[in-house]
């Protein structure tokens, strides 16, 4: 079901729900609307109900009103219970949700949905998958499931099991299947790299001595020694593969080769990062103990460098880890001459990363599932920190607080609609 549809109640009702919109408003934009009756009527002839009702409003509110409104604004108005949509979900004339966030149902239902899809899919599983199948052309191809009114509709995909085995079957969406199919694929091919993953096992990083030294409170020496080695392989497999997508063997086996192939360069550039890497931050940590910023800096290094963030870092942005790491240099080294301008910047950074942290951990709140962009957004402020204590390093692309400020917004409203 579609959740804007039902945000337009039924047309007895949308005309109150209009009215306490208005009413929520600023009074200098309340007045605006007046006659009110008029400009809902209007307002209901200009709006597609079939796209979302807020933002339906803010665009007829800019065209006719010439007022510019903001969503989370908007949507922090809280309509009373007659002017909500209700829903309850019925099984074997059994209700088995209720409530008025359509979204919030979906979630909470998606693992029964799950598991009514696996019921339905059984004949299509196959299990512990350790090579190329031919099943693996039809990946991702949209699946009938039952017949009559319990048809569904499921999507062929790998899953990764709870154990670790790798399994052929169906799921009931299409992202999910993606994702999972993704994931299935990496395991799938890291399968046939063995003879690469005892080679990175037993062969130490140049330098890794100093690097376990300086990331001990991160990360053991085995730990270290595995997480790299998964890195490196992780690396290579999304140096050739992007997504998952329908294969057949040749293009299955053709994309192995070409991973084995990878696995060199990528030891190297990794290896070359994580030693830079390691010796800026032990020299930080050196230099912060007694120094004015050792609060402020601990907690931006805290961000960066915490246990397991290999796990979460994608070499496009670890490999700029070393020149964030001499842009805190250069602040300290600067940082007598320059404390007052200093204090003013720090905290035009702190309004962004507070934003930017208050809008992803909302959007987790709700259930909203989150684009990469926005949580890689954490590394435009990391840029805008170079622009502002070390410009000499220069940036990756321009950045201003204004700039940065108005892109998070465009991110946040694409993620919570």
């Amino acid at each position: 079901l579609d959740e804007n549809l039902f945000q337009w109640l039924v047309p007895g009702l949308i005309r109150d729900k209009v009215t306490y919109l208005i009413k929520a408003l600023p009074k200098s934009q309340r007045l605006q609307f007046n006659p009110q009756q008029e400009s809902i009527s209007e307002f209901l002839e200009f709006a597609d109900s079939e796209q979302n009702f807020l933002q339906q409003f803010i665009i007829y509110s800019e065209q006719y009103k010439k007022i510019k409104l903001s969503y989370p604004d908007l949507l922090k108005i809280e309509f009373p219970v007659p002017l909500r949509c209700h829903f309850r979900i019925v099984d074997n004339k059994k209700v088995i949700a209720s409530g008025d966030d359509l979204a919030g149902l979906k979630l909470k239902l998606t693992p029964r949905l799950n598991e009514i899809v696996v019921k339905h899919s059984s004949k299509h599983q196959i299990s512990n998958i350790s090579g190329y199948i031919p099943e693996l052309q039809q990946l991702l191809q949209e699946v009938k499931l039952g017949t009559g009114k319990q048809e569904l509709t499921g999507y062929n995909s790998l899953i990764v099991e709870k154990d670790g085995g790798i399994s052929f079957g169906v799921v009931s969406e299409l992202a999910k299947a993606r994702t999972s199919s993704y994931r299935g694929l990496v395991q799938l091919i890291k399968l046939q790299l063995k003879e690469q993953q005892k080679y990175l096992l037993g062969k130490k990083l140049a330098g890794f001595a100093e690097i376990s030294m300086a990331l001990i409170n991160v990360y053991t020496k085995d730990e270290l020694t595995l997480s790299c080695s998964n890195y490196v392989l992780n690396m290579a497999i999304s140096e050739v593969m992007a997504e998952a997508a329908a294969l057949s063997a040749d293009e299955f086996q053709a994309m192995v080769v070409a991973i084995r192939a990878q696995v060199s360069p990528c030891l190297q550039d990794f290896s070359s990062c994580l030693v830079s890497l390691a010796k800026l931050y032990q020299e930080i940590k050196l230099k912060l103990a007694k120094h004015p910023l050792a609060e402020s800096i601990n907690l931006q290094l805290d961000d960066l460098i915490y246990p397991e963030f290999l796990s979460f870092t994608r070499f496009v942005n670890l490999q700029n880890y070393p020149r964030y790491l001499q842009a805190i240099l250069l602040r300290m080294s600067k940082y007598s001459q320059t404390y007052q301008r200093d204090r003013v910047l720090e905290d035009e950074v702190n309004q962004i990363y507070d934003k930017w942290y208050n809008y992803v951990d909302e959007l987790e709140s709700r259930n909203k599932i989150i684009a990469r962009e926005l949580y890689d957004f954490r590394y435009k402020i990391e840029e805008l920190r170079v622009s502002f204590f070390a410009q000499e390093l220069k940036t990756l692309y321009p950045v201003s607080s204004k700039r940065l400020l108005n892109e998070l917004e465009q991110l946040y409203l694409q993620n919570l609609t």
